[in-house]
């Protein structure tokens, strides 16, 4: 996994995106959230942003299935 922390601005992340859509099929994005930097990934506790990016990177997938 990919990550771009906070401090990175829009430009830097649409430039790695940009770099990652010519070799998958979909691209998501996952904003920087301090639960995730633990390791363990609890659902509940990610901001509600972050909750819906993790279910359009599942559906990302799930739509290749």
């Amino acid at each position: 996994m990919l990550k771009l922390h906070d401090f990175c601005n829009r430009a830097n992340i649409s430039t790695v995106v940009n770099g990652f859509t010519s070799l998958a099929r979909e691209v998501a994005t996952i904003p920087h959230d301090p639960q995730m930097v633990e390791g363990w990934l609890n659902v509940a506790a990610l901001r509600p942003a972050t909750q819906r990016a993790w279910l359009g990177a599942a559906a990302a997938v799930a739509r290749g299935l």
